[in-house]
């Protein structure tokens, strides 16, 4: 797939950080929603949506994108191995967001996720991130950091960890006050990242993947607990992930803001 025109005009500015957010309008916050929803989280709306553009983080995610194309073409391969291959579910077991997204395509899906950038050849995914509003805000304006000790994140190593369940991603984020004035609002991160090559693990616990992964140079871990799920992608550098949406979910029946 090639790389869309924000791509395009990014990579001719500045390295400098220019920021900028959009409160997005409510047809995008209608489609954020069915989209949580297609990723296994039911019974939530989407109270609130900005779409994050900081284009020193999006001139750095391009670097390593450009990176990842190269080793590729070094190593004679079509594609990196996706999830799919290293399971070995062909027939099954494509990235939720993908499954959704590529279903309504041509139906004014770009204007909200620019799906025709993505990249399969290098495994670019669009994954969610569960954390605290304050973690979400601090990862908007700082970029993310990799802990070295945090209360979660280390079951499969020290990384970033993703997933394509919103219900997964959900568990790491608590719930707060939101917009609407409740107390029950949670908020993540819609981000595309780059998995690239993946080093596989169906252990319920792996706390040396993410270091296995580094040894064998891949990029990233795919833990697939038991071969059951819900599956998780951690990745081993900052450079690999753009947060491109911060997503307030409230359950349905709450007030509106």
């Amino acid at each position: 797939m090639r790389l869309d025109h924000t791509t395009i005009l990014w990579q001719a500015l500045a390295t400098a950080t220019r920021q900028k957010q959009y409160w997005v309008r409510a047809t995008s916050r209608r489609l954020l929603e069915d989209l949580a929803t297609a990723c296994n989280c039911t019974g939530k709306k989407v109270l609130a949506a900005r779409r994050i553009e900081v284009s020193s983080t999006w001139n750095r995610y391009v670097r390593f994108k450009l990176r990842l194309k190269e080793e590729l073409s070094q190593l004679g391969l079509p594609a990196f191995a996706s999830a799919q291959l290293l399971e070995g579910k062909m027939e099954r077991g494509e990235i939720l967001t993908y499954t959704y997204l590529k279903n309504l395509y041509g139906q004014g899906v770009q204007t909200t996720i620019s799906v025709d950038g993505l990249e399969d050849a290098i495994q670019e995914h669009l994954l969610w991130h569960g954390t605290s509003k304050e973690a979400a805000e601090a990862i908007v304006r700082s970029d993310f950091r990799i802990p070295e000790d945090a209360k979660h994140g280390f079951r499969f190593g020290s990384g970033l960890y993703f997933a394509e369940d919103l219900s997964k991603s959900l568990s790491y984020a608590p719930l707060e006050r939101g917009s609407d004035g409740g107390k029950s609002s949670q908020f993540v991160l819609l981000c595309r990242v780059l998995c690239g090559q993946m080093h596989y693990t169906d252990h319920m616990s792996d706390g040396m993947a993410t270091a296995h992964a580094k040894q064998v140079w891949k990029h990233a871990v795919l833990a697939n607990p038991s071969s059951k799920g819900p599956r998780e992608f951690i990745v081993l550098s900052e450079m690999q992930v753009y947060p491109e949406y911060l997503v307030e979910l409230a359950p349905k029946g709450s007030m509106e803001p």
